[in-house]
Order: structure tokens, then sequence, then C-alpha cells
């Protein structure tokens, strides 16, 4: 029987504790746009960036009739393409930026509407963007979209992918980059023959257009994958069901559920998965006691099995008086938890905020064995009510919405992936780290590569090593690092099939700390180094000195008393620079201290 795998593909990213990791840039809820505005600034921004506004070219006019709740524009009947379009100025736009911190952008999602009364709106569109410095408009995505003339509050858009678009990925501080929606079709003929981004409603939590991604502060890699799970609650109304099944999911799922702890009540607030809490938590230990969380159940079809990466979730606790932190933990036999992630704060925001979960690095949520559940909870804590509102937020749309929730991935087949690996390590050598792998079997492998960082996503390549084409064997790997950086390097594998697709496997970490070791210390003269040695063990040992290339400039047999005034000279004449001195005993103890001669 052919036996497949199903793999959920997400981003990598690294945390700090008690951190929060937003997944949306800009956000536009027009709730207080009644009439004909110029331009309209974003209702949210990360933290980390800019506002924005957004406005209108010169092809492209506000409408005299206005458009309440939604940003309505007369595009000149001029542009009959995408090049007219662009020729006369026929796009509004917006621009975003970041002084601190790196931007990864993975999306824009919107919802347009074409109302035609007395002449044809323009109905056509595509996106473009420019970067700083950049001497003209790249066109992205489909080349050309057509807009549904229907319904009145407008109609949500396919998810413009930017994730695959390296150029938008790890945008440098002080980088603006802008983003045109160019239009054409129309004929210009009446101001009531207009097409809009919008509309939202007249009260707050019902955004129309959103620039999705992530700011930090080291480099970061977002998944490229498709939607494997996404749940939306246009439909949800008050009280929130027990459970709700995802909205759209990849056929080769059996199960994708979400429902709420024994601790967690159901709550009231329409289009959204709302609760309140039992009790007044104040630490993890209290929600876990009291069963106050949120799960989501996976269990992928016969002859699959799963891979997680990445989770991008809408939450909601805006009561002042609602729970303030949060904790994500999984397990793969229902019974025991892991945390996952860090402890975060939730922001207080009325529909909710868009919030990103890498967990990428988790080696046991790598291809999950077909007949186990892989259960996610999120539980939070310190609250000062049991009433207040908390849960996964909405875009309360009248028609149609965006989804709350996405689980990133794609389905493998086991036939079709190259290699199975079984592990992968890195251990601290004299002269760098050796990186070993060995794998079960090999199909149509072309090479490894392995790719290192110091701070965050492995993103530097180590180098290449040639596979085995085609094996059922166990085979053994090995590359050496020559230059790690002080202290944690994290390091990733990928294989590269003849095909040119790619595997990518766990990132692990080795320590690569140069501290100086109790019992050893090296001073340095003009021409030699004297080394003080205290409670080696008594016998012959071996002295070596490495520079920081990993090559041995000087070995020599010394002779230990085992006493706190061994000493060693030795004649120097290297050049200038950082030297590893490291001492070998007779019962193998290793003495080793970093020096600069």
């Amino acid at each position: 029987m052919k036996k497949s795998y199903f793999i959920f593909c997400l981003a990598v990213l690294m945390v700090s504790a008690h951190s929060q990791v937003f997944a949306q840039i800009l956000e536009w809820d027009f709730y207080t746009n009644n009439a004909k505005a110029a331009t309209f600034g974003s209702t949210y921004n990360d933290p980390n960036v800019s506002a924005s506004v957004l406005s209108r070219g010169a092809g492209a006019s506000a409408t005299t009739s206005g458009y309440s709740y939604g940003f309505a524009v007369s595009f000149t009947g001029s542009a009959i393409d995408y090049a007219t379009a662009v020729a006369n100025d026929s796009y509004v736009e917006f621009s975003t930026t970041s002084t601190t911190h790196l931007i990864s952008l993975s999306g824009i999602d919107v919802k347009l509407r074409v109302q035609a009364a007395g002449g044809q709106p323009a109905n056509k569109y595509r996106w473009a963007y420019k970067k700083t410095g950049e001497p003209g408009f790249t066109p992205i995505g489909p080349a050309v979209t057509t807009i549904t003339i229907g319904d009145d509050a407008g109609i949500v858009q396919p998810t413009l992918n930017l994730a695959g678009i390296t150029a938008l990925q790890n945008i440098a501080t002080n980088t603006e980059v802008t983003f045109r929606l160019y239009a054409w079709g129309g004929n210009g003929a009446s101001s009531l023959s207009t097409t809009a981004i919008g509309k939202s409603n007249s009260s707050q939590s019902s955004a129309s257009l959103m620039l999705r991604g992530i700011t930090t502060l080291a480099t970061a890699s977002l998944s490229t994958n498709p939607e494997i799970a996404s749940w939306q609650f246009l439909d949800i109304a008050d009280p929130s069901p027990a459970t709700v099944v995802a909205t759209a999911k990849d056929a080769n799922l059996s199960t994708s559920v979400l429902s709420r702890g024994a601790g967690l009540t159901a709550g009231d607030f329409a289009n959204a998965y709302i609760s309140t809490m039992g009790i007044t938590s104040t630490s993890l230990v209290d929600a876990e006691a009291a069963n106050e969380y949120y799960q989501f159940e996976f269990k992928s079809a016969t002859g699959y099995v799963a891979t997680i990466d990445e989770i991008l979730y809408r939450y909601r606790s805006f009561d002042p008086t609602g729970p303030s932190d949060y904790q994500w933990k999984y397990s793969l036999d229902g019974t025991t938890f892991t945390n996952v992630g860090s402890a975060g704060l939730l922001n207080k925001k009325t529909d909710g905020s868009d919030m990103y979960l890498d967990v990428s690095g988790v080696a046991a949520l790598k291809n999950i064995a077909t007949a186990a559940t892989v259960t996610f909870r999120l539980y939070v804590w310190n609250n000062s009510s049991e009433v207040a509102a908390t849960g996964f937020g909405r875009f309360a749309h009248a028609t149609s919405s965006f989804n709350s929730i996405y689980f990133k991935g794609k389905v493998v087949e086991e036939s079709t992936l190259p290699v199975k690996l079984t592990s992968f390590t890195g251990k601290k050598e004299l002269n760098g780290i050796n990186l070993m792998w060995q794998t079960a079997s090999e199909n149509n492998n072309s090479h490894f590569e392995v790719y290192k960082s110091s701070t965050g996503k492995p993103n530097v390549l180590v180098g290449k090593v040639n596979g085995l084409g085609n094996s059922t064997s166990l085979n053994n790997y090995s590359l050496m690092d020559y230059s790690p950086a002080s202290g944690t390097n994290y390091y990733q594998l990928i294989q590269v099939d003849k095909d040119g697709e790619r595997q990518e496997f766990d990132v692990i970490s080795v320590n690569n700390t140069i501290d100086e070791v109790a019992g050893m210390k090296v001073y340095s003269t003009e021409t030699s180094v004297q080394v003080n040695i205290k409670g080696a063990t008594a016998g012959a040992g071996l002295l070596q000195i490495i520079d920081i290339n990993g090559r041995v400039v000087y070995k020599g047999a010394v002779n230990l008393t085992g006493t706190n005034t061994d000493s060693v000279e030795v004649l120097f004449s290297n050049s200038k620079g950082v030297y590893i001195a490291t001492l070998t005993t007779s019962s193998n103890q290793v003495l080793t201290t970093k020096f600069v001669w």
C-alpha cells in the first residue's frame, strides 16, 4: 500500500519569554468614514511600524456622493488594462515602514465592492509594490482579477500571497514599501458607478483592508504554503457553540475541531468564538487546574502524517477585567501537554488582535504518526472578572468575512518525500562545530544544505553535502562549521531533490561558549605565553594552542604535579590575535581558555 505524509508548513521565529508577536502590520476599518474622505488613516498598526494613510492617484477621484463606511473611488475611464491604469495613475495606495524592526509580509486581504448605476465601474485590478530607491512599481499576483458586481457590502477577495516574494521578507529598517491597487475597466460616466474598499460597519470591528505579516529584530522566514485549515465565524450567533469544525480544510484531514475546556462558559459576542471564565485565575497553574483553555484537535487520514510549524489567529480580550496572559501547549496523546512558544500578553482590541505562533523548531511536531491526534491548547489567565468575554475575535461583516484562525501547510505523499531523516545533531569540537545527520532512506536525493544563525532563523549557508540519490539503508553524513559564533548557534538541515524540491528539517542549537575555565590562565609576553594550571590531574598531559581558524599552532607534552603551582612557558612568535589553549590530562580532563596575544 502506498503511504502518504500530511505536512503543516509554517514559519520560523524565535521569541523571548512573555512577548507578543503580531500577525498584522496595518488595518483599515472604515466605521468612522461617513462621507467623501480624500484620504483615510490606518485604524491599526503593529506597534513596531508607522501608521499609514490610504490615498488615491490622480486617475482615481473621490466620489461626489460619498460612500458610508467605505473608501469609494471613481477610476478614470481611460484605463482599459493594467498598462493604461499605470499610465493614468488609476490607483489607491498605502505604505509601510519601521525604524526599529525588520518587516516580513505574508499577504493582503481586502473587501472590494463595485456598484453600477448609470455606467460601468472599474471592475478589474492588479496589485503592485515599490521599495525605497526602486525606479518603479513591480506588479504582483494574478495579471487580472475581476470584481463581482452584487453585494453592496463588498466581496472578500482572494488573499494576495506575499510570503513567496523575497524582496518583501526581512525588509530593512527605514525602508518604505508602497503598495498600489491599480484598477481599470470602467467608463467613468457616472459618479454613482463606483469601486470601493469596504464596506465596514457603523461600529468598530469590521476591517476591510489588512496588510498581514510580522515584525522581528532577527531575520524570519514565513511559510509560502496555502492554508490547511481555517475558521471563519461569520455565522456564529450568541452564545457560541460548544464546538466549531474548520470552515475550510484540506481533504486529507479527518479531524479539525475547535472547542473549549470545562472551565470556560459559552459567551455572547456575535461573529466570534467567545467564553467567560469560571474562576479568577492569576497564573498558568490556575488556568490548568480550572481547565480554562481553547482546544484544537487535528488528525490526518489513514496513511498520512503531520508536521506542524505555524498558527495565525485573531484573539480578543477587550474588557479590562479579562485575561491578560496566555500560553500555548501541545500534546500527542491528549494527556501530557508541553509548552510551545513562550507566554505572552494579550492586546486589548475591540475585535481582537492578530497573533502569530511559530512551532517549527519543535521536533515532536515533525512527522507525527497517523494514529496520533495532535491537540493544541491555548490557556488564558490573569483575569479580575468572571464575566468578561474572551476568545477568538471577529470580523463583524454582515454578509462576508475574513478568517480568524489559520493553519498553513500541504499534504505530501510518503512516496514523494525524498529523505527519511533519523537524526540531526551538532557537537562542539576544538576546531569548530561538527554537524552530523543520518538518513534511513533516500529517493531522488540530490544534496543537503546546512544553514546557520546566531540570532534566529538559520539563513547563512554553512555548506553543501552530496546525497546518495537512492538508498534504503542507513547513511551517515557530517559537515564542519569552522567559524561558529561565540555562544548559541542555530542550524537547520535542508534536503534538495533532483527536481529542485526542498525539504526542511528541525532547527537545532549548539552551544559554542568559550569562557575561561577555572584551573588554567594564560599570560602573554612579547616572545612567549605562560600557562598557569591549578588542580589538573597529576601525570602526563597534552597542551595545544589553536588559532581562531582551528589551526593547531603549538602542541607539546607537559608533566603535571596536580598542585596549584604547575606552570608552562611556550615560546611564541605567531601573529597577533585570539587563541585558544587546551590542556588534556591523563584522566581525559580537559581545560580550555581563550587568550589574546
